[in-house]
């Protein structure tokens, strides 16, 4: 009888990740990493059983439906005697992958009546796309993409002219959307028209011009059916569209110019307009922004913008909350630091009220309000950091306190949350083509 081999000495056995945080039911692919020895084989088991969810020998763990902490183990196979333990804690919500479509960025989102969604415009990151004459090689995406939240995949339709990015997409009261702005960088000026997409045909047509530049801008639709174009151009004139004529007439003007502020719909069909950068200026390293110190708010009887309490943000986010006030979360400050704070402003006070801290400092992420009334707030990104953020969080404005979730599969900035009509949140694109829904 020949002796057995005994094992390899100084294997060593890893696995990626470390520790893991799902949401209940969910599915994540663990991989193992063996040294010292020809053989890299593993496998798997959790300390639990079945209890603690299951595992297939590649690696993919799907979570139990219950919540708790597990504990999942790779096993060496040259040397059983190492093995790598990674904790698992199973939480109530989280993300689930939802399918795949094309990825963008500085492009739209907007939850149609039917309850599917409208992605227009932007860059593709996927190599899909055309070159426009005169871009120095960027790749758009002149077509747009449908998601239908029954069936949950992704369907390419008719596309705008010309593309372009930094835009903005509206859902006016008749249920089209206003596409409108947005430019081509290093192209020439800004796109100076308008395009209405019809949902019931899934095709685009023009409409009225826009008066002055804009990208970076806001659109925000008031009571009364008509949408107000602000900030994103080369001076501080507002705009108003009115779909009833689809012609876009001047409504007074800024305090301060302004690039990519946030515009939130108050009481009295006023409009909040907050932070953003003021300026830029070219340098060797790249543009330096100013930004934007104050805060602002519209009056449609006026049309006027008058100045309110100071805000010094930019790259935040703004969410309008049952009891009328509004929460904004991160951002940057002017020396550039990502912040972790939150403030409220009180319309009837025209006051930021400190109203806690995220779990993280971030920019670029989203806020979205739950029908719970929580907040759900994901990615984004820190300076000097990873170049995005997989981490997400719910917000309790009641208690202003937030709870860590399950992040997101894919870590991403710059990207989308649509609150779906089932309750749901779709996250796509910043640069990522994966969807997620959370829930």
């Amino acid at each position: 009888m020949s002796p057995v081999a005994p094992p390899p000495p100084n294997v060593t056995l890893t696995v990626t990740p470390t520790s893991l945080l799902t949401a209940v039911n969910d599915t994540w692919t663990l991989q193992a990493k063996v040294q010292g020895a020809s053989n890299q084989g593993v496998t798997w088991t959790i300390e639990e059983g079945s209890r603690g969810g299951s595992i297939t020998t590649g690696g993919s763990y799907t979570a139990p439906a219950t919540t708790g902490t597990y504990h999942v183990v790779a096993t060496s196979v040259a040397n059983p005697a190492v093995a790598a333990t990674v904790p698992v804690t199973a939480v109530a919500h989280g993300f689930f992958v939802v399918g795949e479509t094309h990825a963008r960025s500085e492009n739209t989102a907007t939850l149609l009546g039917n309850g599917d969604v409208l992605l227009v415009g932007g860059h593709p990151t996927d190599g899909s796309g055309v070159t426009i004459s005169g871009c120095q090689g960027q790749l758009f995406l002149t077509g747009s993409t449908l998601f239908s939240s029954t069936t949950s995949t992704f369907i390419d339709g008719a596309g705008i002219f010309p593309p372009r990015d930094s835009l903005t997409a509206t859902l006016l009261l008749n249920e089209k959307v206003l596409i409108a702005g947005g430019f081509a960088p290093l192209c020439g000026p800004p796109a100076l028209i308008a395009e209405l997409f019809d949902p019931n045909t899934g095709m685009f047509a023009y409409t009225g011009a826009i008066a002055n530049d804009r990208s970076g801008h806001t659109a925000t639709l008031l009571v009364s059916g008509k949408v107000l174009l602000v900030g994103g151009g080369n001076n501080g004139v507002a705009e108003l569209y009115d779909p009833a004529t689809g012609i876009f007439s001047p409504t007074g003007s800024l305090s301060t110019d302004r690039s990519f502020p946030t515009a939130t719909l108050i009481s009295g069909d006023r409009v909040l307009i907050a932070g953003g950068y003021a300026s830029c200026i070219g340098s060797t390293n790249g543009p330096v922004c100013t930004i934007a110190s104050t805060a602002e708010i519209y009056d449609p009887i006026m049309q006027t913008f008058t100045d309110t309490a100071p805000l010094a943000r930019a790259g935040h986010t703004a969410t309008l909350l049952p009891d009328g006030t509004v929460l904004m979360a991160g951002g940057f400050d002017q020396s550039g630091n990502a912040l972790d704070t939150l403030v409220r402003f009180d319309p009837s006070t025209q006051i930021f009220n400190p109203a806690g801290k995220m779990t993280t400092p971030r920019a670029g992420h989203t806020a979205t309000l739950l029908p719970s009334g929580l907040v759900l707030i994901t990615g984004g990104y820190v300076p000097n950091g990873p170049p995005a953020l997989a981490s997400a969080e719910l917000y309790d404005p009641a208690t202003q306190n937030s709870t860590p979730v399950a992040p997101l599969h894919v870590a991403r900035t710059g990207h989308h949350a649509t609150l779906l009509l089932d309750g749901r949140v779709l996250i796509t694109d910043g640069s990522v083509g994966t969807a997620e829904v959370f829930k």
